[in-house]
């Protein structure tokens, strides 16, 4: 007998989890279906982003959204379409527990829906001023970079990204610092740097 795996899908509040939220992306099979919701007018996805997604051969679909006061009750109305299929649902957005609660009330059950802040499930907390780099660790960090040939701005975002693998635990750490630097430089710049970065995460 032949069995047809269940459908899963990625349903991404992109408004809510931005760029962080495709952290694990590499996790997205060629039988996913991946949905962005993003609103009009807010930021758009990277395109290297959205290379990969399609590159990994998922159903990728873009779903735009007139007004952000208007995502959960989109969001529940798309949930309800597709949950005659009785598929896995992936939530991707930190205001997960929220929207399932609209979509319970639009559709009058129970969901079976699991709630992540990013596609691989790492918890990224916000950067907040209580979290800002100290002096000495900034200049440990610049210690560890300044052999590279590379740009101010390629130094804010490398400095962006050592400071969010430092606000998740510790053996969540070399995973998502590969999986920031691949997503924001691309696989050949990112595995120098990765070697950089994690002497310094390790310590």
């Amino acid at each position: 007998m032949i069995t047809i795996p269940k459908k899963k899908y990625y349903i991404i509040d992109f408004s809510s989890v931005k760029e962080e939220g495709f952290t694990g992306i590499e996790e997205i099979s060629d039988n996913d279906n991946v949905i962005i919701f993003f609103v009009k007018g807010e930021s758009s996805v990277d395109f290297s982003i959205l290379s990969k997604l399609y590159s990994c051969g998922a159903n990728v679909i873009m779903k735009e959204i007139a007004r952000k006061n208007l995502i959960p009750l989109v969001i529940s109305m798309y949930i309800g379409s597709i949950s005659n299929e009785n598929p896995d649902i992936c939530l991707v957005s930190s205001n997960g527990e929220d929207l399932i609660k609209s979509s319970e009330i639009v559709l009058g059950n129970e969901l079976n829906i699991s709630v992540q802040n990013t596609i691989s499930g790492i918890e990224i907390l916000p950067t907040t001023p209580a979290q800002k780099i100290p002096a000495e660790i900034e200049l440990e960090f610049d210690t560890a970079v300044k052999k590279f040939n590379r740009s101010e701005s390629d130094r804010k975002k490398l400095l962006n990204i050592y400071n969010r693998v430092l606000s998740v635990d510790s053996d969540q750490r070399n995973k998502f610092l590969s999986d920031l630097l691949v997503q924001k430089f691309g696989y050949d710049k990112a595995k120098p740097y990765y070697h950089a970065l994690k002497t310094l995460i390790e310590k």
